[in-house]
């Protein structure tokens, strides 16, 4: 733990504080029953310049205390941030295509809210507050065995009843938990959605839901409210019980002998500092079960194991060639659904190959396998004759660059997009690379040119030009092999005919995979493959695989259903 020092820093800092504190009571005692009943006007200012000096060293010491705390908080929610921001990355594409961006984020914030509260309420400050009660519970039976005793069945009226509380609003504080990861996934989806939203003109529905998901969130937390209330009204209760029993018994005590005035002072303040703080660590005790629901999710995110694992001692290829083979590939992405089934295939070094075929066949599939985005089941994709799973994943993905369809770009400038696929690539790069993907000049039309900021998602470019820079990213990077996902299926012809001849100059040399849907896209490919029932149905170029009038040819014919390729 880097920051240990300073935690046991706040643990002694506090140490001395409580201490100090539990000294005080035992000074008033003795002005009580020794300085005022003698006289002694020099020992009562010397009692009050000692009890005087110990609030001083209590503030200052509980100043550096509250510093070093918050210093703790700090540094724990960073790292703990931290961790999970790696730990996400381990857990790979996978994960978050299982699991909702909103709901990640939610449980984020929560766990950053719990690892405060433990650092602030639990960790150090229990170790004070036990000391504290349990120092004052002494000095209580030293003063007075026969007072102590007679407060104890005060609390048993809490625990007649608390233990239900308890329960109650440990079962509420779970569901306004989940009720909260639930909002904020909600709220989140909203922003996202909110041109859709209003293109739908669906304002009202989404309202609904958010009304909806924040009811319930409410009605939740306000049951958990209210028992912990009435968990914490009968703690006080047999607390306020102890203190009428100690009056009455205390004055009857010091009316008898058997207890003196300042013990009996000394023993309210010890009763009434330790209940306090007896009732504060019981309460942090029990609402340490809405932390622990809290904090749940998070531990089962730390515990995940990631799918795709790097190997120890990576294979590493001198240089990337291109050759890609998938040999006897099973997969699915549940087991009662496979989606290929003995898929083979070889790609040769600088081939431009096209995936085609019908929705949901697997061809996405494919690429996300020779990414290693996923593992097969069973059998083996092969680079340049190496095992993907022995490769590491820095050289396998240096060497791949991918073109989705959705390219995402940042909220920043365009250089800094671009430079994206290459932090260390120069400017001059950087405008090399933008005029070989044929985006130079609508950047230069801009006002701020290459350092103009393009908003949340690029939203102020058109889906040509956005497309443009994902493909100047690949030029800055240089990959060996190129990966597209129906890069072209969405933009106008003007803009298609842009991206086509950007990605006609990137494809030189290199090992091209793509999924296409329109026939002027493959048309002069190498290989194109039609995927089918998990299977490589049938490879060839264009023109052999129309001579055979097979599955790519009904297809282009329009005589399958679901086609996928257009003219």
């Amino acid at each position: 733990m880097p920051y240990k020092r300073k935690l046991f820093g706040v643990i002694a800092f506090g140490l001395i504080a409580t201490l100090s504190e539990l000294a005080i009571p035992k000074f008033i005692q003795h002005i009580i029953d020794v300085v005022l009943i003698e006289r002694d006007f020099a020992g009562l200012w010397e009692i009050l310049f000692i009890i005087a000096g110990l609030v001083v060293v209590i503030v200052a010491v509980k100043a550096v205390r509250n510093l070093l705390q918050r210093q703790v908080i700090e540094r724990a929610s960073s790292d703990s941030q931290h961790l999970t921001f790696q730990h996400l990355r381990n857990l790979g594409v996978s994960y978050f295509e299982r699991n909702a961006v909103g709901e990640i984020l939610s449980f984020m914030n929560t766990q950053m809210t719990a690892v405060q509260q433990i650092y602030r309420q639990y960790l150090p400050v229990m170790i004070e507050q036990t000391v504290f009660a349990v120092v004052s519970f002494i000095f209580m039976m030293q003063i007075s065995l026969k007072l102590t005793l007679f407060v104890i069945p005060c609390f048993l009226i809490y625990y007649l009843f608390g233990p239900w509380f308890e329960r109650k609003a440990a079962t509420f504080g779970r569901n306004s938990s989940q009720g909260l990861r639930e909002l904020n996934q909600k709220i989140y989806e909203s922003l996202a959605a909110m041109p859709e939203i209003r293109a739908f003109a669906s304002e009202q529905w989404e309202m609904e839901r958010l009304h909806a998901a924040h009811r319930f969130f409410r009605s939740t937390y306000m049951k958990y409210v209210l028992f912990a209330w009435l968990r914490g009204t009968f703690r006080r209760l047999s607390y306020y019980l102890g203190a009428i029993g100690i009056f009455l018994y205390g004055a009857y005590l010091v009316q008898h002998n058997d207890l003196s005035t300042g013990e009996f002072v000394a023993f309210i303040l010890y009763y009434f500092a330790g209940m306090h703080i007896l009732t504060a660590i019981v309460t942090a005790v029990t609402e340490q079960q809405l932390l622990i629901y809290q904090i749940e999710p998070l531990h089962q995110f730390i515990y995940q194991k990631p799918e795709v694992v790097e190997p120890i001692v990576p294979i590493e290829l001198e240089s990337i060639r291109g050759e890609i083979i998938f040999s006897n590939v099973h997969f699915g992405y549940s087991d009662r659904q496979p989606i290929l089934k003995g898929f083979d295939m070889r790609i040769r070094v600088g081939e431009r190959v096209a995936l085609v075929g019908k929705s949901g066949e697997g061809k996405t599939t494919l690429l996300k396998l020779i990414g290693r985005f996923y593992d097969p089941t069973a059998g083996e994709v092969y680079l340049d004759g190496v095992p993907l799973q022995k490769l590491s994943f820095a050289q396998l993905r240096n060497a791949i660059g991918f073109v989705f369809q959705e390219t995402y770009l940042f909220n920043t400038s365009i250089k800094e997009n671009i430079r994206f696929g290459n932090p260390e690539a120069t400017e001059e790069e950087v405008i090399e690379a933008a005029k070989a993907a044929n985006c130079h000049e609508f950047i230069m039309k801009l006002e701020h040119g290459y350092d103009t900021h393009i908003g949340e998602r690029g939203f102020k470019l058109s889906g040509g030009q956005k497309q443009r820079i994902s493909i100047a990213r690949l030029f800055i990077k240089n990959p060996s092999i190129v990966v597209l996902d129906e890069a072209t299926s969405a933009l106008d012809n003007i803009s298609e005919s842009k991206v086509k001849e950007a990605l006609d100059r990137l494809f030189a040399g290199r090992t091209v995979i793509a999924i296409a849907h329109r026939l002027s896209t493959i048309r002069d490919y190498d290989n194109i493959v039609f995927v089918g029932q998990g299977k490589n149905l049938e490879m060839g170029n264009f023109e052999d695989l129309m001579e055979q009038q097979g599955h790519f040819y009904q297809m282009v014919s329009g005589i399958h259903e679901d086609a996928e390729v257009i003219a």
